[in-house]
């Protein structure tokens, strides 16, 4: 069954070639009707196909968004618990460290806090991209 919705798109189309095909030989024995009757069917596949691939792709569409938004939301609460805790730390240490020290701490949590928070599709495509060209050598 895997294997089926794995490549249900190779399915359908070699589902709709045969439709195309055996529709118009189920009786009709004159020339120009089975041509018609051909045009008509694959124009009737085409629109079935058309619309079944935008259901299917608006289904892993809504599937990537939701993922995307529970692995924000589990990443949100895991660093920023983190940085919780490495600002707590840094200020009670507040005799050692300096008002230089927490308002970088307080700045870095925030600059996280942000990239988090712009977490999205568009800018996972940005980061492979500018990441395949780091690999390639080129820079940005």
């Amino acid at each position: 069954m895997k294997s089926f919705f794995d490549n249900i798109e190779l399915w359908l189309s070699g589902a709709g070639v045969a439709v195309i095909l055996l529709v118009p030989r189920l009786g009709l024995s004159e020339q120009h009707s089975y041509w018609s009757v051909m045009a008509v069917t694959a124009l009737i596949v085409g629109v079935l196909h058309g619309v079944i691939f935008w259901l299917v792709r608006r289904r892993q569409r809504r599937v990537r968004d939701e993922a995307l938004r529970e692995i924000k939301s589990m990443l949100m609460d895991r660093v920023n618990n983190k940085l919780n805790v490495i600002s707590m730390h840094v200020e009670m240490q507040d005799v050692a460290a300096s008002r230089e020290t927490m308002d970088g701490v307080q700045s870095a949590v925030r600059d996280v806090t942000n990239l988090l928070d712009s977490l999205s599709e568009e800018s996972l495509t940005s980061w492979k991209q500018r990441y395949a060209q780091v690999l390639q050598g080129r820079p940005q």
